[in-house]
């Protein structure tokens, strides 16, 4: 019976307007988004193979991500040209490697990768394809007739969830294979180490899919009416993908205080000014190498500070964030295709140990970039897949215990 319940509500969704509606929709943004990510990253790539081949210990880059089509994250940040630029005073120029400065782009959203299609219109395209499930049928009576046929309520309600969920999953699995034969394509998808990232990507993108199934599933029944079940449906998607991801740094503020970088900017080139003034009019070079190092004692001393601030404030938010499904899978996906804080953490900290060994030897100084592996990216992601888990877990229960005391002569 399960089987039957399960083939005839699949192809119930299949055949509806907001099903359709929704899968072009997605596979719209989606394809648009690949298209447009694998023309930054080639742009990217070919940027910094200019300045690999140039060789210049002073002018280095950090290479593009090719898993950027999938969620850009902080690859726009940890894919950079380097100049450093009077290095015996710290100076050193970053520039966006393949970022056109010439033209405007005025939109919402950074990247329509495939973080934003699944984190917005696939969890939306969840919430519309669940919403009449059971309030639909149980406004038109069709449930109170299915019921008293001797269809087990149990088959019912898990019958409705796997044919929402297969309908949810088809196309997100359809167009990240085709995505994925694109990038081999291009030549953008070369290890085994890459394909498994996406497989994990994949299947936090379909949890993350399941627990909004059941979100909407959930709302059905306990509303009486499928209008009813829409509204509701939309208000909690907007709270849980736009509203508390909005909120969440502003809590984490509450918790950890954050440096004013303008404040610490304008204190560090004072600084300099000021020396450079001391400098010019100091007859006493003793006293002027004095106030120097007593200067920079302090900067460092600010600049430790500031660090440690945004450290707490990234632990805080991060602990946060486990209380948002959006914004836990925006930090777990983006730490599976290697594109996380981390990796651009990591990427910065190469880069300023090859500013110590051009100063230390700026002959024999060669930069040499290596992304944070698999085994280090993935941890901290599998908690946020956990408590994702144990969420939908808590809604399919809470669903399921609803739906088998509903009462169906209320109509």
């Amino acid at each position: 019976m399960l089987k039957k319940i399960i083939v005839f509500e699949t192809l119930l969704n299949l055949t509806s307007f907001r099903f359709q509606l929704v899968v072009g929709l997605f596979a719209v943004v989606f394809f648009g988004g690949l298209f447009v990510n694998i023309g930054n990253y080639k742009a990217r790539l070919s940027e910094h193979s200019e300045i690999a081949a140039a060789a210049d210990p002073f002018n280095v880059g950090a290479p593009p991500n090719p898993l950027c089509v999938f969620a850009e994250g902080t690859d726009a940040y940890s894919s950079m040209a380097i100049t450093l630029d009077n290095i015996q005073v710290g100076q050193v120029q970053a520039k966006y490697l393949g970022k056109d400065t010439s033209t405007l782009r005025i939109a919402s959203f950074g990247s329509l990768d495939f973080n934003f299609a699944v984190k917005v219109l696939l969890s939306l395209g969840a919430i519309v394809i669940t919403f009449a499930s059971v309030s639909g049928d149980r406004f038109a009576g069709t449930l109170k007739l299915v019921c008293a046929s001797g269809v087990s309520r149990r088959h019912l309600i898990l019958g409705k969830l796997f044919a929402s969920f297969l309908c949810l999953a088809t196309p997100l699995v359809i167009c990240l294979v085709v995505s994925c034969i694109i990038l081999a394509l291009n030549d953008m998808l070369t290890s085994w180490a890459e394909v498994v990232r996406v497989a994990l990507f994949l299947l936090f993108s379909l949890i993350y899919a399941l627990f909004f199934a059941l979100v909407g599933l959930t709302i059905s029944v306990v509303t009486k009416r499928p209008q009813e079940s829409l509204v509701s449906g939309v208000l909690v998607w907007l709270a849980l993908v736009f509203v508390l991801p909005t909120m969440m740094p502003q809590v984490s503020r509450l918790f950890a205080d954050t440096p004013s970088s303008r404040g610490l900017e304008e204190a560090r080139q004072i600084g300099w000014i000021a020396t450079a003034f001391e400098h010019d009019h100091s007859d006493r070079r003793d006293l002027f190498d004095a106030r120097m190092q007593q200067k920079q004692d302090a900067y460092q001393a600010a600049w430790e500070v500031a660090n440690n601030q945004l450290a707490n404030h990234a632990k805080v938010k991060g602990w946060l964030d486990l209380l948002s499904p959006a914004d836990m899978y925006n930090d777990a996906s983006m730490g599976i295709v290697g594109n996380g804080i981390q990796n651009a953490l990591h990427a910065k900290a190469t880069i300023l140990q090859h500013k110590t060994n051009v100063l230390n030897d700026p002959m024999n100084s060669q930069f040499v970039f290596q992304r944070r592996g698999l085994a280090s990216d993935f941890p901290p992601a599998l908690l946020a897949i956990f408590i994702l888990c144990l969420e939908a877990g808590v809604l399919l229960l809470f669903a399921y215990h609803r739906f088998m005391l509903l009462d169906l002569r209320e109509g």
